[in-house]
This record gives C-alpha cells, structure tokens and sequence, in this order.
C-alpha cells in the first residue's frame, strides 16, 4: 500500500544540495583509512517535491539509487540518465509522466528495480524499457495504462515480476508480453480487461503467477496460453497460481479447462472472495448484501456459486461439455 503524496513529502527528507564524486585522493599523503569516500547522499540521489520538471543532469556517476519522487515531470527523453553503471533502483513514482520515450533507460546495466507507479501514463510503446537488460522488477501500478504495443518490453531479458494492476487495461493482446522469457509474476488486478486473446500469454515459459482480479471477464479461454501454431496443445512448463476471483465468469465450455488443468498439474486455481467496492480481499463477503461481491465455482459438477446481478448458470443447463470432467 502506497503512501499519499503530500503525507510523504511532508515527512520526506528532501535533498536540495549538489553532490559530487571524489575521484581520486584528495589527500594523498593520508592513510587509506582516512582518505575520503563517498557519502550517504552521494550514492543515495534522492529529490523529493522539489517541482523539478525533467530528469536532473548533477546525478554522480557512483550513484546506487535515485529517486526522484513527487515531482511534475512529465516526459521521460531518450537517454534520460546517462552512464550510472553502479546504479540499482531508478525511482519515479508520484510524478505527472505521460510519456516515455524509447531508450530513455540506456545507460542502466546495473538496474534491477524501476518505480514508476502514480504517474499518469496512458501508453507503452515499443522500446520504451530498452538497456534495463538486469532490471527484475517493474512497478507501472496506478497509472492509466490502455495501450501496449508489441516490443515494449525489449531487451528486458532478465524481468521477473511486472505490476500493471490498477490501469485500464481492457484487453490483452497476442505479442504484448513478448519477449519476457523469465517472467514469473504477472499482475494485471482491478483493470477492466474483458477479452484476453489466443497467445496472449504464450511466451511466458517460467510464469508461476497469474493475477487477474476485479477485471470483466466472462471467460478465460485455454488457447492464451499457447501460440496460434500450437491450438490443441497446453504445455506449460511451469504451476501456474491463477487468481481470477472478482471477474464476472460463467461456468461453460470457455472455462473447464481449468478444472482440467488442476487435474493434470500444471495449474493452480486460487479461490476466495473479493470485495469490488472496497478493492481488498475478505472471506466475511456474504455478511454485506448489496455490494458486488464475487464468487468463482469452476466445478462443472455442480451448481456454480456467482453473486452478480443475475441468477448463476450451471454447467449442465448448457449443454453437453465433453471438456468438463464426468
């Protein structure tokens, strides 16, 4: 859980002075164990509401962190940073980011955690994370993400977890996450994603976690997770943990597969209920009537438990499924 903006601008430390590295001895007639190194807030950058406008040019060389917090940038430009070889968390989030430009991150070998959530991004275009080649976590959370396009995650080789959720997301697109060849975590809750398209998710081979929660989906269909070439064959290498509650979801053909896969191991379902309203997670649900709560029941034997708007669907009422299990 994020903090508010001004509460954590008030109570942050802000740093308003330049720093530089020391290069070299300064006094070389000393000791090394008296010979300056480099301080605190020199490897520490840190410009907390500060109105500045755009990424600051005096960032030392040996910085590990900079986080630029609170601030009203709004454009992320090619080559943002420079050369930081040493630096590991780029900070980004509370800004007013609309736009990142491709290779803004160049120059950031070293990176292994990117913060850009609370900003005010509506689109990820191709290359807009190129030469974050060791980030493992991207944090896009509380944004106004809708659009993805194919290669926006090049180069991102060695990504393990992505936090998407809280955007407005309404559908996923083949190719969208290609690329991503280590993720393992995948979170795309409370978005309004009511379509996920054949291969959407293929290409993922060490995904582990799927998070879904609070979209509008009436449907998972087995066929996002294997390419268009491979239709008629789920090999997934890895359990996948599938978290899906809060979606509008019927009891049909479209989604006993998941039964199926629970079956044959590869997949996780991961039950429980969850409170649209209030956006959290409560097993105490059905004691508030008159709210939206959901509940997913993919057991095609019987009567499925769904509390939204209109009476359930029950698997045998549809027909024969030769895919729900006897």
């Amino acid at each position: 859980m994020y903090l508010d903006i001004n509460f954590f601008c008030l109570f942050s430390e802000q740093s308003v002075d330049d720093f530089s590295c020391p290069s070299g001895d300064l006094i070389s007639n000393k000791p090394n164990w008296l010979k300056p190194t480099n301080s605190y807030k020199e490897r520490h950058y840190r410009r907390y509401c500060l109105n500045i406008i755009s990424i600051p040019t005096d960032i030392p060389k040996c910085a590990v962190e900079v986080k630029v917090y609170g601030n009203p940038i709004t454009t992320l430009k090619e080559n943002s940073y420079g050369e930081l070889p040493e630096c590991t968390i780029i900070g980004l989030g509370w800004n007013q980011i609309n736009q990142i430009e491709a290779k803004t991150f160049t120059g950031l070998k070293s990176v292994t955690h990117v913060f850009l959530h609370d900003n005010k991004l509506r689109k990820l275009t191709q290359d807009a994370f190129l030469g974050l080649l060791n980030c493992l976590e991207l944090m896009l959370q509380f944004n106004l993400i809708d659009s993805i396009e194919s290669g926006t995650f090049n180069g991102l080789d060695s990504l393990q977890k992505i936090f998407l959720h809280d955007n407005m997301l309404t559908r996923l697109s083949y190719e969208m996450f290609i690329g991503l060849r280590s993720l393992a975590e995948l979170n795309i809750d409370k978005n309004s994603i009511h379509v996920v398209e054949s291969g959407a998710l293929s290409g993922l081979p060490r995904l582990t976690s799927l998070a879904l929660l609070g979209n509008a989906l009436t449907h998972l269909n087995w066929t996002a997770f294997v390419p268009d070439d491979n239709a008629g064959n789920v090999n997934h290498p890895q359990k996948l943990e599938l978290k899906l509650i809060g979606n509008p979801f019927f009891c049909n053909v479209s989604s006993c597969w998941i039964r199926k896969a629970e079956e044959e191991g590869w997949l996780k379902w991961v039950e429980g209920w969850y409170d649209n309203a209030q956006r959290d997670l409560s097993p105490q649900c059905s004691n508030f009537p008159g709210r939206k709560w959901y509940s997913i029941n993919l057991d095609c034997r019987s009567q499925g438990k769904y509390m939204y708007k209109k009476t359930p669907k029950s698997c045998g009422r549809e027909g024969n499924l030769p895919n729900c299990a006897p």
